[in-house]
C-alpha cells in the first residue's frame, strides 16, 4: 500500500506505520551515563512513514495539573510541572481518528 487512499480508518494506517517503523534505538548524549531515545530521534523515525499513510497528529487539549515544589538534598528549591495533553491521529483519507491522552512531567 502506498497511497493514502488504501487505508480505509486510521487503524489500518496506523498498524501500516507499525510495521514499516522498526524499533527506535536508544543513543547515549556526551557528559550523560544514561542512553535515551529523543523526541528528534522519534520523529525522524515516524514522521515519513505517518505522512505516507495520511496520518496527521494534532494536539487538542491541554491540562495542567498542579504545581508540586520540593526542596534538593543540596537545600536548592525545584518545581515539579505535569501536563495532561489530548492529541488526536486523525487519517487524512477516512477522516477518521483516535484520541490519545498522555502524560507529560
Amino acid at each position: 500500500m502506498s497511497e493514502t487512499e488504501d487505508f480505509k480508518s486510521v487503524f489500518e494506517a496506523k498498524a501500516e506505520v507499525m510495521a514499516n517503523v522498526g524499533y527506535c534505538l536508544k543513543t547515549t548524549s556526551k557528559g550523560l551515563n544514561y542512553t535515551y531515545a529523543g523526541e528528534a530521534d522519534l520523529i525522524a523515525a515516524l514522521r515519513p512513514e505517518m505522512i505516507r499513510c495520511g496520518l496527521v497528529l494534532s494536539p487538542v487539549s491541554i491540562e495542567a495539573l498542579p504545581i508540586e515544589r520540593y526542596k534538593t538534598r543540596s537545600g536548592a528549591s525545584m518545581a515539579n510541572t505535569r501536563l495532561i495533553v489530548t492529541y488526536r491521529l486523525t487519517h487524512a483519507g477516512s477522516g477518521s481518528y483516535e484520541e490519545i491522552e498522555v502524560l507529560g512531567e
